[in-house]
């Protein structure tokens, strides 16, 4: 029974010592290249993202400078003064003018409609919405005074119900801006272009070849003004809080689980105006991963255990192997058997 005994603590001892460390060691092999898989994802995710929020910036820059022609144009100094006096002949070189800057523009395709207003009461109305606007739709919404007082500056309100009366787009991004005398210096009237979603969404649509990760542009109002996706970000109450929280901070990201996967979100606010970029990742990928390195894990865990246990049970084997010699001698002599000394000796040497 002792040797017994001692047979059973060699291999709870074996146990100790080979197989609990192996199980720590895969699971800390788990765990921690888990979270490499992870952290390499949300490197590859910011990379990505700052990459889109340059192409926005840099967009939103050709839009600002496609204002700055008529913010300080020579040309509008008697079009939109209040003694203007030209003839109808003039107007119509004034509109080829301002029909050629449009046309000539890299964002021609993305204005839904382009309007000027002088200070007169003369209007020029461009683009496939223009003529379908209204001004006085413009001159009632909340943003517009605060766009026409923007001294040296484009004011984006963000994400707008299109105010024309028969469109294609329901929603419309606008910037609006003041119409200065290149001369006197003073408001003489102010232009309002109204751009297209794909404005931004076609640098998503040419960035992103993942048919997982989405990409949104919000504004200041926590509006989506960009996405092909829009309602996916916003389908429950706790994105809801996330995107608010989202306008508070620089730049960061955070998790939130949909239909049992953890999606990832990063955002970025751009530079120009208070909106942010944000890209949608569910971890599909990681989850996938994790299911691989799961069951390499387990693998290697197993394999570490046959092994160590084939070698548990063959060392205990061969350390209590001769004790059990020993102790049956030893009751061999205890029992007079005496001629047995000389076999003991003779064995132990």
């Amino acid at each position: 029974m002792k040797i017994k005994k001692l047979k059973n603590r060699i291999i709870l001892y074996f146990i100790f010592v080979t197989i609990i460390p192996s199980m720590l060691i895969t699971f800390f092999y788990y765990y921690n290249t888990s979270n490499l898989y992870e952290e390499n994802i949300l490197e590859t995710a910011v990379t990505d993202l700052n990459y889109i929020k340059n192409n926005v910036e840099e967009r939103i820059t050709m839009a600002n400078q496609f204002t700055d022609w008529f913010y300080l144009n020579s040309n509008f100094n008697d079009l939109l003064s209040n003694n203007y006096l030209k003839t109808s002949k003039e107007d119509l070189e004034i509109y080829k003018q301002i029909n050629l800057h449009l046309n000539n523009s890299p964002l021609e395709n993305y204005v839904a409609s382009l309007i000027i207003v002088g200070d007169n009461g003369k209007s020029f109305k461009l683009a496939t919405d223009g003529s379908m606007i209204e001004i006085e739709d413009i001159k009632s919404q909340s943003w517009f005074e605060k766009g026409t007082k923007a001294d040296n500056s484009v004011y984006w309100p963000g994400l707008i119900e299109n105010p024309a009366l028969i469109s294609n787009y329901d929603n419309v991004i606008p910037v609006i801006r003041p119409i200065f005398d290149t001369t006197l210096y003073k408001k003489i009237g102010w232009v309002f272009v109204a751009f297209k979603e794909s404005l931004i969404t076609d640098i998503y649509n040419s960035s992103n070849n993942s048919e997982v990760k989405k990409y949104y542009t919000i504004d200041h109002h926590n509006n989506i003004l960009a996405s092909e996706h829009k309602n996916e970000i916003i389908e429950s109450h706790q994105s809801q809080t996330e995107v608010k929280n989202i306008l508070n901070q620089k730049y960061g990201y955070f998790k939130i689980e949909n239909e049992g996967i953890d999606t990832l979100y990063i955002h970025h606010k751009l530079d120009q105006n208070d909106w942010s970029v944000v890209e949608v990742l569910p971890m599909n990928v990681l989850a996938e991963q994790n299911k691989v390195l799961l069951h390499t894990s387990l693998i290697i865990f197993l394999i570490s255990l046959i092994l160590t246990s084939i070698l548990t049970i063959y060392l205990s084997s061969n350390l209590t192997e001769p004790l059990k010699k020993i102790i049956r001698q030893v009751n061999q002599i205890s029992l007079g058997v005496f001629d047995k000394i000389g076999i003991l000796k003779a064995r132990m040497n």
